[in-house]
């Protein structure tokens, strides 16, 4: 006899049930380019993408999906010759954008993954040398719509030093802004670079994807830049130049994120500084931090990975980290050997998706 009874009366095999549940909760089996890191942890596989490629849906279902545009550029430090006290540090680039979407009734087909660019920073040659935009990472297929949900854009460049009012620059609005620069203008201190707000909501629910950068009425440090979970900071009185805002971590702390459970090859973006009061779990989508002077104390990174100088005429790291989204920092107002007025590059955008493996029970 069929082990199977009739629906009519609402009752179901235990073998029906479990793959009418599964149906509803699951994606699925997802096949990829060579392009992407796959594995398994817990009850999830995981995909991550650092260069574009594709991912086919063999059977719809759920999937989670976390996207992250390309980082700002910081912008460019500037000093004399001629020594007119107008120098002033960089300021931060801001992180791409950061979008989750849980949950989503994946149709089946192929969809192609477009990773965003980081921003080149500031090269300093010149007065105001601001650095560049992220570009924008996105997924495309059927039944991605709205493509809001889908398009996480790129972050806005920091200002460099120098501006000119209204310091309201192409590149330094994004998903979250790039920072103010620093600087003075003889007699006239600048006091009023507001914070740049990010262009918002970008989705149509209002979420917004990233944050404003720091403010900035300093005459030798920069602003940090947004990040995609807070804003960017002014610099201190010290005088130390702006940290970025923080990043987002990714999909709540998932622990399958951990290095421990991905791939040997694979970091994803990067646990919290022992020194912030942040949740466990892999940040992304940090700010960079603004450009200091030779005499800046160390500031720290950005949760997430915005660029981080040290102290006196070092630089330890004015790029972002690689394949975070996030901004990099500004140039130093001053340049002698071992230092830099150019603005740290962005970092490239990233890609994850994660859905319910099928386990067959029988």
């Amino acid at each position: 006899m069929s082990p199977f009874k009739s629906t009519k009366l609402g009752i179901l095999s235990n073998s029906v049930k479990y793959i009418l549940d599964r149906d509803d909760l699951v994606g699925a089996a997802v096949t990829t380019t060579s392009t992407s890191h796959v594995w398994s942890y817990g009850d999830y596989n995981y995909i991550c993408f650092f260069n574009p490629g594709t991912f086919t849906v063999q059977r719809s279902g759920k999937i989670d999906y976390c996207l992250v545009g390309g980082g700002g550029g910081g912008g460019g430090g500037y000093v004399g010759p001629p020594f007119t006290s107008l120098e002033g540090g960089g300021g931060g680039g801001g992180a791409g954008g950061m979008l989750h979407n849980y949950n989503y009734d994946t149709a089946e087909g192929t969809y192609t993954v477009n990773i965003g660019s980081g921003g080149n920073g500031g090269a300093a040659q010149s007065l105001n040398d601001p650095g560049f935009a992220g570009s924008p990472t996105t997924i495309t297929g059927p039944g991605i719509t709205p493509t809001e949900y889908f398009t996480a854009y790129g972050g806005g460049g920091g200002s460099g030093a120098e501006s000119n009012p209204p310091f309201i620059g192409s590149r330094m609005i994004g998903a979250s802004a790039g920072a103010a620069y620093a600087a003075v203008i003889p007699g006239n201190l600048i006091t009023g670079q507001p914070a740049l707000n990010p262009i918002a909501p970008y989705r149509p629910d209002g979420i917004v994807q990233g944050n404003a950068s720091g403010t900035n009425s300093d005459g030798e440090c920069g602003a940090g830049g947004g990040g995609a979970g807070s804003a960017g900071s002014p610099p201190s009185s010290t005088p130390a130049a702006g940290r970025g805002g923080d990043g987002r971590r990714v999909f709540a702390g998932d622990a399958g994120l951990e290095p421990a459970n991905t791939p040997g090859s694979l970091t994803i973006g990067e646990a919290a500084h022992p020194s912030l009061s942040l949740e466990p779990g892999r940040y992304l989508a940090g700010g960079g931090s603004g450009g200091g002077t030779g005499s800046t104390p160390n500031i720290a990174r950005s949760a997430g990975g915005g660029g981080v100088q040290g102290p006196g005429y070092t630089v330890t790291s004015l790029d972002a980290i690689q394949n975070t989204g996030s901004g990099g920092a500004g140039g130093m107002e001053i340049n002698p050997p071992g230092a830099t007025k150019a603005g740290g590059n962005g970092a490239g955008g990233i890609v994850i998706l994660r859905y319910k493996r099928v386990v067959d029970g029988g």
